[in-house]
């Protein structure tokens, strides 16, 4: 496999996270900085020979940090956890992944270019801004058309629709606006953003959303202001981000395990890879159906 500069992404991490503190987003800042300096220290392993880590225990990645590293880094799994002796027969192997849920299309993988996540972002917060300023009856459509009602939810039958622990929003700053609308819906209330920015200051979480919220009440002048009208189509380009990355996770993990794992193994990896990539399949038709509906 082709050598990773960690130089050149410690760089980059650095970068980014001088921007999320820039923009009022100090736990993706954080997020970031702690990945520049994990690469940096895996740019130094390099360059010595010697690893720092084989006696630590990796801290934990917060989610955001499982969708950029799963991409770039598949081989952080340490060298030495202890791994399942091969078998002849192993249909459904459990997969050792740097996420703590095992259905890896849920969380997915961004690919290297920065660009994406940009332009990945630049769409999330249009399709909220698009949410929050809709008619309340089509925010409800096109949430439940997303994550199903607050019913299939209690229920969990949620087979055709993204589950909870989704990764939809790349931003935790984006995510928690879904996530206050979805409640407010859930209530019988509209989720405008004025009660959207209220809940946030019963919560303390003025400070942290204010840019975003900034944004989403009063778009800067010169900036495309998204329409209800266009936002069954924004949550479908949402939903076809999320489907993609899934693919990139799959087989960012299968390119690990071709070069980790016996080969006796690979084919019960890949059953159940695919296992993953037929359900992610039905979910994200199931959703595109219902908001072409809308």
């Amino acid at each position: 496999m082709p050598s990773t500069d960690y130089a050149q992404r410690a760089v980059a991490y650095w970068v980014k996270s001088e921007q999320a503190y820039a923009e009022g987003d100090p736990r993706y800042g954080d997020e970031l900085a702690e990945l520049a300096a994990q690469n940096e220290q895996w740019a130094y392993d390099d360059l010595t020979g010697v690893r720092s880590d084989v006696a630590l225990t990796p801290p934990i990645p917060t989610r955001r940090q499982q969708v950029i590293v799963m991409a770039e880094n598949p081989e952080v799994a340490p060298p030495d956890v202890p791994q399942p002796p091969a078998t002849a027969i192993e249909p459904l192997p459990e997969l050792e992944t740097v996420t703590a849920a095992d259905d890896l299309t849920l969380t997915g993988a961004v690919g290297e270019d920065t660009a994406e996540v940009d332009n990945t972002l630049a769409l999330e917060l249009d399709m909220l801004t698009a949410l929050l300023w809709a008619p309340p009856a089509r925010a409800r459509q096109v949430v439940e058309a997303l994550i199903g009602s607050r019913a299939d939810r209690d229920a969990g039958t949620t087979s055709t629709v993204l589950p909870a622990s989704s990764v939809v929003f790349l931003s935790a700053v984006h995510q928690d606006v879904f996530n206050t609308a979805v409640t407010l819906l859930d209530e019988g209330s509209p989720a405008t953003p004025v009660l959207v920015n209220a809940r946030f200051a019963d919560r303390g979480l003025t400070t942290r959303t204010r840019s975003v919220m900034l944004e989403i009440a009063s778009p800067r002048h010169g900036r495309p202001v998204a329409d209800s009208a266009d936002l069954p189509h924004l949550a479908a380009a949402l939903i076809d981000g999320w489907y993609r990355r899934g693919y990139r996770a799959l087989l960012a993990r299968m390119t690990q395990v071709t070069a980790e794992r016996p080969t006796a193994e690979l084919a019960g990896h890949w059953t159940a890879l695919t296992g993953h990539q037929q359900a992610a399949e039905t979910r994200w038709l199931a959703i595109r159906d219902t908001l072409a509906r809308i």
